[in-house]
Order: structure tokens, then sequence, then C-alpha cells
């Protein structure tokens, strides 16, 4: 008994590691240069603002986003075999509804923001956010659950890219998949101005003026 109590509980982990690792090895290079680039944050509020995240899916969010994404698919009886455009518009509905409900707590109890019109601007925000990223954030929960042994993957489109690799070739891939994810992280903040360093320095130069 106790020993598949503990086998339960080590499935559980490796479901909430793979997919949590899964969910910010696609979003957080996209998102880096949407904080950077199209909010104007600097490079150290955009880390802070990922290692937030990062934190957040780490400590249970991505478990939920994934079992949570399973239930979906079950209720509306969508599985590997369904058509994958039905598979995509799931999965953004799914990453919508659920962003839409965990982004007012977010904004109120982690943020702070009190501001009704705020938190509603900024969780329309992310469930648009969710419309677009929702397809692809749930093909790489499939995929590297599949690249890591932990569930196989039978979407076709995957299939027809991965076909018979071992399970060491897949495993390598997953490393690699992650490994390009920081890259493209750190390549984005080596690229984009620190702005807080730009203010400090205009701060500076206008003193002296």
């Amino acid at each position: 008994m106790a020993s598949d109590k503990y086998a339960k509980i080590k499935n559980v982990l490796k479901y909430h590691i793979v997919d949590s690792t899964a969910l910010l090895t696609f979003s957080n290079p996209i998102f880096s240069v949407m904080e950077t680039i199209v909010s104007g944050m600097s490079d150290a509020e955009s880390i802070k603002s990922r290692e937030s995240i990062a934190g957040l899916t780490y400590l249970g969010l991505g478990y939920l986003y994934g079992k949570g994404r399973d239930l979906s698919r079950k209720i509306f009886k969508i599985n590997d075999q369904t058509k994958e455009k039905i598979q995509y518009v799931h999965d953004a509905v799914y990453s919508a509804a659920f962003n839409a409900a965990l982004s007012p707590l977010i904004y109120h109890f982690l943020a702070g923001v009190d501001d009704p019109r705020k938190i509603a601007l900024g969780t329309m925000s992310t469930i648009g956010y969710s419309l677009l990223l929702g397809a692809p954030m749930g093909y790489s929960v499939d995929v590297l659950r599949d690249l890591t042994g932990l569930k196989k993957c039978e979407r076709k489109s995957y299939q027809q890219i991965i076909q018979n690799k071992s399970s060491k070739t897949k495993k390598f891939i997953a490393a690699g998949l992650i490994a390009a994810s920081i890259a493209a992280m750190a390549a984005v903040y080596s690229l984009t101005p620190d702005k807080t360093h730009i203010q400090q320095s205009q701060t500076l130069e206008e003193r002296i003026k």
C-alpha cells in the first residue's frame, strides 16, 4: 500500500515538473520579447517577472494547467487522433478560460492591484494572449511528455517529425529544446538595451547640465 502511494506521488511530481517545464520553455522567450520591446520593461524587470512566473508555475500552477487540460479534453472527448484544428481550438479556449479565472486573483493578491478597471484590462490582455498562445502551449505539453517518456504523444503532426526515435534521442531533444529556450531569452536580453541603465545615465547627464 505504501509503495503504491509513493508511486502515485512520484507520478504526480513527474507530470508537474514536465508540464511546468513545457509551459515555461515555450512561453519565456516570447514573453521576454513582449516585456522588453512591446511593454518597455527593463531587462531587470522582465527577468524578475519571468522568475515570478516560473516560481508560481513550479509551485503548482503548471500542474493545475496540465491536469485541467487533461480533464477538459476528456470531457469534450478529444484525444491525439482528433483533428488538429479541433485540438488547437480547444487548447486556445481552455488557456483563455484558465487565465480568465486566475488572472484577477494574481493581479489583486500577488501584484497588489486594487483598481477593478486595471484588473479587468490586465485580465482581458492575458485572455487575448492566451487565445493566441494556448494552442502551441498545449502542443508543447504533449510533446515534452512524450520526449521525457511520461506519456506517448500520438498527434500526427508530431509523429511525422519524431517517428520512431529512441528514448535516449528523445531525451536529448528535450534537453536541447530547454537549452534553446534559455539561450533565446539570453539573446533577447543581450540585444535589448537595459532601460534602467539608460534612464540612470540620462538622469546623470541632466544633473551635470
